[in-house]
């Protein structure tokens, strides 16, 4: 949230930082939230649940403030997001994922573990067809 807390805050539970970064949010016009990786206990997955949780309480409590989620990379499809874990791991999306011409899915840079990041191939108009770009 651009928003850096004392190293003493850090040390708080999970629960308790992200009341506090809710609480210090309302005091914006805008607050734009992204993935934070503080979650290894569930593989980072449903990241956008979270953050639209910590998004809708952030409203709640501020309704005047304007809220932004940061939901994933341009060029990454990140696993900590279902959606587009989803398209990782199932080979239906296979053509959404760029590969090298060997066929070989290129890896991004945002993996997690048991699961790598790719990059998305935007040639692509369907999930469901190889592309017949250059």
């Amino acid at each position: 949230m651009g928003v850096e807390f004392p190293v003493s805050f850090k040390n708080r539970g999970l629960e308790e930082e992200h009341a506090a970064q809710v609480a210090e949010a309302t005091h914006y016009s805008m607050v734009i939230v992204g993935w934070g990786e503080d979650e290894p206990d569930n593989n980072y997955q449903n990241e956008e649940q979270k953050l639209a949780t910590i998004l809708g309480e952030i409203k709640n409590k501020s309704a005047s403030t304007h809220t932004i989620a940061y939901a994933g990379q341009f060029e990454n499809i990140v696993p900590s997001y279902a959606a587009q874990r989803r398209v990782l791991t199932d080979p239906i999306y296979e053509g959404f994922i760029l590969h090298d011409d060997s066929g070989k899915r290129l890896r991004g840079s945002a993996s997690i573990p048991g699961v790598d990041a790719s990059i998305w191939d935007f040639r692509n108009e369907s999930p469901t067809k190889n592309s017949s770009a250059p």
